[in-house]
């Protein structure tokens, strides 16, 4: 009992600590834009795997094809037009992009719009990095991290059903009501007080000499990763990890509604299941950042996120799957927003634009090869065999996460002045 007490005095704690007017502004205009976003992503999922299955490793490629290929550059642009006109820029774009999406759902052109969609959504996150820094301080920033990240499964929870009630009324309105959102989140951000110093050799001013400074750039947070021994390894476990996931997560809606023949109805319940369960895996890590080292929390999350992706390709009914959801939370919660938090605290906030989208590199295009190489064996292999052997891959990222958690270990018993773990 004086453990719960002294937890729920410690949470209250922070969050007042946390929860300034910036912040606040911030937190909900994510809030606005992520729930939109899920209503859009089921909606369109669900389109897909009704009408043309076989688009559904296209669309998921086009996604991370467009972060993969713009994260080389975004963090460049970022800490050189500044944080805050790129994202309320990229805002802007996502809404045409989100709005225009209706009227090409049977053609090639939405995979175009999805590129555009996810291209800006990388800017926009290279960009929210250094300002979440700059509205944070060292003390408080994982739980901020961990509050940000509950907008996720929040939106996960809500945005589902919303999507499902809309598909039954209107195709048309889950994309409007994206689209609004984004432009309701550009509009917040205009109230963050964050002053953009445009640095000299702005990437977009003459061609060559943008080239230049792009490749510098590039090279400059390449180095940086590569030289730091938890970033290194933190990338490395990270880059495995999405390796075996993203075929999970892409034939997600086919394995549950082919697969285990269950209707779509049943999609959203266990999809909306799983924001519930990483909601409530989020107020967790916030409560047990304060008691636990970041570095036990990495690797633990870890562990347990491979194992619920292990149960949720073996499940045959929906239990199992209910279980595989709660432990994938569980761990995924803290294994990501850890990585996050600890980039944060290692990397100068002049820097972290260029680094953090660079640090995106390596797991994007893990993805974009696991996406490709699953879509060659789709009609070949059983659905199912092709998730198992995914899931067996995440098992590699124990490696370099081991030698991450031994680094992040290591700087919390010395008390290191560069990070807080």
């Amino acid at each position: 009992m004086n453990y719960l007490t002294g937890g729920r005095r410690i949470v209250v704690s922070s969050l007042k600590n946390i929860f300034t007017f910036h912040f606040t502004i911030l937190f909900l205009s994510r809030i606005v834009s992520k729930l939109g976003d899920w209503i859009y992503l089921v909606v369109i999922s669900l389109i897909i795997a009704e009408h043309n299955p076989a688009w559904i490793p296209l669309l998921f490629l086009m996604k991370i094809t467009a972060n993969f290929v713009f994260s080389f550059i975004a963090g460049s642009i970022v800490d050189r037009l500044g944080p805050k006109f790129t994202s309320i820029s990229s805002d802007i774009g996502r809404a045409f992009a989100i709005a225009l999406m209706p009227f090409f759902l049977d053609s090639y052109i939405l995979f175009l719009l999805v590129f555009i969609d996810h291209m800006l959504s990388t800017f926009f996150s290279a960009a929210l990095t250094p300002i979440l820094t700059k509205t944070t301080t060292k003390e408080n920033r994982h739980t901020a991290n961990s509050l940000m990240e509950m907008i996720v499964p929040f939106s996960q929870f809500i945005g589902p059903f919303i999507g499902t009630l809309l598909l039954l009324i209107n195709q048309a309105f889950s994309f409007y009501i994206q689209s609004i959102t984004f432009i309701l989140s550009a509009f917040s951000l205009i109230f963050i007080p964050y002053r953009d110093d445009v640095r000299k050799g702005n990437p977009l001013d003459g061609y060559k000499k943008s080239i230049a400074i792009l490749c510098d750039d590039i090279m400059f947070a390449g180095r940086y990763l590569w030289e730091n021994h938890i970033l290194k390894n933190t990338t490395l476990a990270m880059t495995l990890f999405i390796l075996g996931s993203t075929v999970i997560d892409a034939y997600e809606v086919l394995y549950i509604t082919r697969t285990l023949g269950l209707q779509e109805e049943y999609y959203a319940i266990i999809i909306s299941f799983g924001g519930v369960a990483y909601f409530i895996s989020t107020l967790s890590n916030v409560l047990l950042s304060q008691r636990l080292g970041l570095h036990n929390l990495f690797f633990v999350g870890l562990l347990l996120s491979i194992l619920g992706n292990v149960i949720f390709v073996l499940a045959t009914n929906v239990p199992m799957l209910m279980i595989a959801l709660i432990l994938m939370a569980i761990g995924g919660t803290p294994f990501f927003v850890t990585i996050f938090t600890v980039m944060q605290n290692i990397v100068p906030i002049e820097y972290q634009g260029r680094v953090s989208s660079i640090q995106d590199v390596l797991p994007s295009a893990a993805a974009i090869v696991a996406t490709a190489v699953s879509s060659l064996f789709f009609y070949v292999e059983d659905l199912r065999i092709m998730l198992i052997i995914s899931a067996c891959v995440m098992f590699l990222a124990t490696i370099p996460g081991f030698f991450a958690y031994r680094g992040m270990k290591d700087s919390h018993n010395s008390a290191s002045s560069l990070v807080d773990l």
